[in-house]
This record gives C-alpha cells, structure tokens and sequence, in this order.
C-alpha cells in the first residue's frame, strides 16, 4: 500500500532545531487504489489482491541490495577470466580441427561463443529490485568508502520505495546509516557518524583490551619450529630460515621445483636429505635426464638401480656377517663334542605335539599316522619318520650331536618345501622343535650362543627379503642391483606384498647396524625420489616436437571420435599453453631439481 506523504503532521521541535522542519510519517494517510476497468468500461468481477508488503518482502528486498551486488561483481571477474581462457582453449581446437577438415566452424565465432557462454553461466544475476539498482550504479562508478555508503542510502531507499512505499523508503534508508555508524565510518554531512564509543552503542560497557596476535607471525613461527625440526611437510617446502634463524623467508629454489611439477612434500623431504641421499639423488637424475630422449639407455638403466645398490651393500654386508658367523659356529660346536646336555625337554615337548595331531609312537619308537591329522599327507609323513628316526637312532647324544641335530631338521624343512610343499602345522612343529634345541645349547654354552645368535640373525634377515621380494630374484648376480632396484618399487605400490617387504628392508638395516654397518643415506628417501621422477617425466619418456604434435593430433582425433570431450580437449591445450608461457617444460625441470639437490 502506498502513503501520501504530503499528509504528515508537522512535529514540534522548534526549540531544539528552530531552522529544521521535520514530519512525522506515520501519519501520512494511505493513497486509495484506483479501480481498473475493462475495454467496455465496466469494472472487472475478479477481485483485485492486496498489494501491501510484508515485513519479509522489504526485508528481502534489502538484503538483496546489499548482498546480491557483492556476488554479482565478485563472480563476473571470475566468469570474464574464465571465459577468456576457455574461448582461447577453443580457438586453437576449432582452428586445428579445420585445418585437418574435421569442421567447418569458424574458429573466432566458437571461440566468442564458448567465452561469452561461459562468462554469463558463472555470472551472478541479481533478482531483488534493490540489487538491480545497486548493481547497476556501483558498476558504471567506483567510490570510495563512505561515498559507497551515501550511495547505499540512496538505494536503499529507492528499493523500499519501489516495494512499500514512502514508508518503506524512510525506513530502508536508514539502515545503511545507522550501520556505518556503528561501524565508525564518517558520512559527510551526517552528524554523529564516525568511531563511536562502545558505552553508546545500547547499554554494553566497554570490553577489555586484550593481547591480540599477528596470524600472519604466528605462521612464520610455526613454520620456523617446523623447518627447526627437519620436517618433511609439504606446507613448508616453498620457505627457508632467514640468516639470522628467527624467521623464514621464501625459498626460491624450492619454489622454482615445485613450479616446475614437483610435489611439495618431495621438495620438503629433499631439502631434508643426507649428503649421501643427495648424491645418490643426482645420479638418478643424470641417469633419468640421459635417458630421457634415448630409450635404448633407459632400457638398460633407471633411477631405481641406484636405490638397488643401496639395498644391496645392507645385503651384502649381511651377507658376509653370515659367512663368517657360520665359519665360527662350526668350531665352537666342534669343541661341543663330548659334552653333556639335558635335551629330553625339547623331546618331550616334541612328541606331546605329535600326539596332539594324533601321531603315536610304537613300541619301536615308530611313529603311526593312521588316524592323524596327517594320514596320506606324503611329505608330513615323511619329514616326521626322518626326524624320529635320527633321534631314535642316535645313542647317548652330546652338545655336538644337538647342534648338527639342528642342521638336520633345516635341511628336511627346507628339502620338504621347495620339493613337496611342507607346510602347515607339521612345519610349525618341527620348527618348535629346532628352537627348543637351540634353547638348551644357548643355555648351557655362552660362546655358542653368542655365534649363533650372529649366524641366526642374519640368515633370518636375509630369508625374509628373499621371501618378500620373490624365489626368482638372484641378489648375488651381476645385475642384482637392478634386480632389487625393480623390487623397490613395490614399496611405492598398493601390492599386498609391499607391507612384507617394508618390514624385510627394515629388519635387513636393522641386522647391518646392529653388526658393525653405518650406512647414513635412507632408502625409503631414494625411492620416494625415483618414484618422483618417473612422475613428473613418465615412465618412459621419448619426447621431441614431432611427439608433441602427434599428441596434440591425437587429442584432435579422441575429440571428433567421442573419445574426449570438447571441454577436455580444450583444458589439455589450455594447460599445455600456459606452462609454455610459463617456461615449465621438461629441460628446465631438470635444471631445477639439479640446483635443488646441489644446493
């Protein structure tokens, strides 16, 4: 409903603003709607509805006045850009798909298209009336601060007009104003406007000082103690500590790599490196970056060969630990011969295990299978008779006979798995078995225990990573470091043997260190790098220009078969532009990293 606001009653407040005249609205009578009438001049039976607006619709109008602009000029700027670069993206499509005769577009009109479809699809229109006002004004000007505000005021009440009426108008004006007040912005010709004090602002007292913080100091804080701490964070890889290690500054090396396609927290983990780690990193680089345009080399050489090597002088090293251990051991246990040792413990333990799978013995001390759980298991039945009948057929044995005891049940254990497949719990028994012998020999003898624990140790190590990495891996051929190297790589994979040979590669360094080796480069880091490098520059990489345009005919062609998308396309050729434009490219990468990891 609409008001005549030449009907307001003059208010009286002559004595404190004799020189200002001022109504009150309030009072102002309602305009009277003029009935329409038809083409024949008679009113209509359709009853007219009522047009007053409500508190929701003003307070939507001027809402939208306030917000819906924001959104509109914040997104064109995004939609423009936009836009821009995806008509760009379509030009070099269009224009290529015509020159090979797979259209017949104009290349500047598809491109026109696809920008101004694109710039007005991520353009927010505004639907309020009060928005369409303000959104017109503030994108034919720009004014500053309290300008903006003035014209806000006037908006606003423009909008409240144009829904309620004088009312309406009086009262949408003011919000701009009283907000600007609060706020402490100064208006021209306003009085009062500016920074008031709290205590005016209602009846809330003033609140306390309190000790604010700088986010942006924190931040370098943080990343100082992180940096401080050797951390491997990616968040952290674009900076370095200042000179005077308070603070951080910008790491431009760093910042050059990771521009030039590689991870930040690969970045993050190189800065990291040992010195041993970094040079074993430049050797896969010079490997890779030889490789890169000769494929015959990469056939013969990658960067995990390098990661090989390392693992295999940990292999090595083990290795020979073993070799000599097990020279050791055959004279300590030499000098057993003749010395007693209780080993009806182990015995004993041994066949209450067999009767638990129902093997009996007869009279003879021979065992009976039938019944058992291993009835017509050939191999099962064959180890236990061989391991019984040794230890039937020894007499009075010492410490020595315990010892090659021992080497006995190994060899059947063995013989019975890679021959007839051993398994199972007969496996785990004479295992059990083999372990209790060594117990009492420990036990009773510091010397052979000390030896044996060497040659123990270091068999187990070496037996885990051969299980881990496969039967047919020869870790002590010529090429065993490309052997392993390749094995490595599962350690990047989601294979179901990547946990097993995580913990064989650990109990290998392990075993070294624990026996005299002080290796100080890390392997986990090396083929993290590997692994790096294979994707930024591909798994094998033979590029040239002929190669680059063959991919951008290919692109063409996957296009017009329906294999990719137009948007797709245009994206590849988009991003392929830019990181021209850019200087990203696979010879400057290699510069990169070289200055990083020489740094």
């Amino acid at each position: 409903m609409a008001f005549d606001l030449s009907t307001a009653r003059p208010v009286n407040d002559s004595a404190q603003h004799p020189q200002r005249k001022r109504f009150d609205i309030t009072t102002a009578r309602p305009v009277e709607p003029q009935p329409s009438v038809t083409a024949a001049g008679q009113q209509p039976d359709v009853p007219v509805p009522d047009k007053t607006p409500g508190l929701f619709d003003i307070s939507r109008q001027l809402s939208g006045g306030l917000v819906e602009p924001v959104l509109t000029l914040g997104s064109a700027g995004v939609g423009e850009v936009a836009g821009g670069l995806t008509g760009l993206g379509t030009l070099g499509v269009t224009a290529a798909g015509r020159a090979l005769g797979l259209t017949d577009v104009d290349p500047a009109e598809a491109a026109e298209a696809v920008r101004r479809g694109v710039s007005e699809r991520l353009t927010y229109q505004p639907r309020t009336a009060g928005a369409q006002l303000a959104t017109q004004t503030l994108t034919t000007s720009a004014v500053p601060a309290a300008a903006a505000i003035q014209k806000s005021t006037e908006l606003a009440g423009e909008a409240g007009n144009a829904v309620g009426g004088p009312a309406a108008g009086a009262v949408a004006s003011a919000v701009p104003t009283a907000v600007a007040q609060y706020l402490g912005v100064r208006i021209p010709g306003v009085r009062g406007s500016g920074a008031l004090d709290p205590s005016k602002r209602g009846r809330t007292a003033a609140l306390p000082k309190t000790k604010t913080t700088d986010p942006v100091n924190d931040l370098a804080a943080r990343r100082a103690e992180e940096i401080k701490a050797d951390s491997t964070s990616g968040e952290i890889a674009p900076y370095r500590l200042s000179d005077n290690w308070r603070g951080v500054e910008k790491d431009r090396v760093a910042q050059n790599a990771i521009k030039q396609g590689f991870d930040k927290s690969i970045v993050s983990a190189i800065k990291r490196a040992s010195p041993e780690d970094r040079q074993r990193m430049v050797r896969m680089l010079g490997i890779r970056q030889r490789g890169h345009n000769n494929a015959r080399y990469s056939m013969d050489n990658r960067a995990s060969d390098v990661a090989g090597d390392s693992l295999m002088q940990r292999v090595r090293h083990v290795r020979l630990v073993n070799q000599n251990a097990g020279r050791q051991l055959d004279a300590v246990a030499k000098a057993l011969k003749g010395k007693p040792v209780d080993y009806r413990a182990p015995v004993d333990e041994f066949l209450a295990r067999l009767r638990e799978m129902g093997v009996t013995m007869d009279r003879r001390l021979k065992p009976l299978f039938a019944g058992s759980d291993i009835e017509g298991v050939d191999a099962a039945e064959r180890v236990v008779r061989n391991i019984v009948a040794r230890m039937r057929d020894t007499r009075a044995p010492d410490a020595y006979d315990l010892h090659r005891l021992k080497r006995y049940i190994d060899e059947q254990v063995t013989y019975g798995k890679s021959k007839d497949g051993l398994g199972g719990r007969t496996e785990r028994i004479l295992k059990s078995l083999r372990a209790d012998l060594d117990s009492a020999l420990d036990n009773n003898f510091p010397e052979y225990d000390r030896v044996n624990t060497a040659y123990a140790d270091t068999v187990n190590a070496l037996d885990a990573l051969q299980d881990a990495s496969g039967s047919k891996v020869n870790f002590y051929g010529d090429n065993a470091d490309k052997a392993v190297g390749t094995v490595l790589r599962r350690l990047m994979s989601n294979t179901q043997s990547r946990v097993n040979l995580m913990d064989a590669t650990a109990d290998l360094e392990t075993v070294a260190a624990k026996y005299g080796a002080n290796f100080s480069d890390d392997l986990k880091t090396q083929m993290l790098f590997a692994d790096e490098l294979d994707k930024r520059f591909g798994a094998t990489a033979r590029t040239s220009l002929q190669g680059e345009m063959q991919k951008s005919i290919n692109t063409l062609a996957n296009v017009a078969s329906g294999q990719q998308s137009t948007t797709g396309a245009t994206f590849d050729f988009m991003r392929g532009g830019l990181n021209k434009v850019r200087g990203i490219n696979d010879q400057n990468a290699f510069i990169a990293m070289r200055e990083l990891l020489r740094r």
